[in-house]
């Protein structure tokens, strides 16, 4: 059976904590996600990008409403994630306060030294970039191998390829791109739309065409599915460890949400607790 389509990035319209979405900006995004159900997806990540100089709230640290979208809960399962763009060290200790918050955590380094940091000590699921700009550093096999090694999955944004982008925006993604998939050496990587509108989204074959242009093979197709709907279940089980439960028999892709909730003490020897450990070592 193949692995659910899954999108990782559909921007929330927001960029701010104190400026809410506006209506239009909500009906946009719908139509966006009802575009995405046509075309197979099944699972759909709503990313809140968070600049590195804002300051937290006390509550409410995660302001993605997804009641707005009720109507679409038969076809598609959303999720929340946060991004948080880092160009100091320092603006990691920031993560701390948000794990609980959303289902996938990764952040956007726009530093040599930030990207350093993001592969080998920040607990995040994600690292992306902004790919229609030059990157934070050249990527070395050294740097990417330490994110690979810790189970941190890469993420190809191709919005920067359909949306109306330039000859040189296309050519500077590309380059991009190609620089993650070689130092990478085509491991970990996960494919999002990073789209802010319908006309954004592609179907998964067109996308995988994109992925042949640096490199990828018609084998790998698979794996790239594979490894993103991974990236929800490992956010979703740090996320209940959070609050020292896991819900018994949920698997978060599938995702019944119909089992019984005990807590982590109570099952940590059982084989529930065994079959999704083993699970997240599967995915590093």
């Amino acid at each position: 059976m193949s692995p659910p389509l899954v999108d990782l990035n559909v921007p929330w319209p927001q960029t701010s904590y104190t400026t809410p979405p506006t209506p239009q900006a909500i009906i946009t995004l719908k139509n966006t996600l009802t575009t995405l159900a046509a075309l197979g997806y099944t699972h759909v990540a709503l990313n809140f990008t968070l600049p590195q100089s804002t300051k937290l709230p006390t509550t409410n640290l995660n302001p993605i409403d997804l009641s707005h979208f009720t109507d679409l809960s038969d076809r598609l399962k959303l999720y929340t994630r946060i991004t948080i763009v880092i160009d100091e060290p320092s603006a990691g200790q920031s993560l701390s306060k948000l794990q609980s918050a959303f289902d996938v955590v990764s952040v956007l380094p726009t530093s040599q030294k930030a990207l350093m940091l993001a592969c080998s000590n920040l607990d995040i699921d994600v690292l992306t970039f902004e790919y229609t700009k030059r990157l934070p550093a050249f990527l070395k096999h050294k740097t990417i191998g330490s994110a690979v090694s810790r189970g941190v999955k890469l993420e190809f944004v191709y919005a920067g390829l359909v949306t109306g982008a330039s000859e040189n925006t296309r050519a500077q993604c590309l380059n991009s791109v190609t620089q993650l998939v070689r130092a990478s050496r085509h491991q970990n990587l996960v494919v999002s739309s990073g789209a802010k509108g319908s006309i954004g989204v592609r179907a998964f074959k067109d996308v995988y065409g994109m992925l042949e242009l640096v490199g990828f093979k018609r084998s790998m197709e698979r794996d790239v599915m594979e490894k993103s709907s991974r990236v929800l279940l490992s956010g979703r089980l740090r996320r209940l460890s959070y609050k020292q439960t896991v819900m018994v028999g949920e698997d978060v892709v599938e995702e019944t949400g119909k089992g019984m909730k005990r807590s982590i003490t109570e099952v940590q020897g059982g084989d529930v607790f065994k079959k999704q450990m083993r699970k997240l070592k599967e995915m590093k």
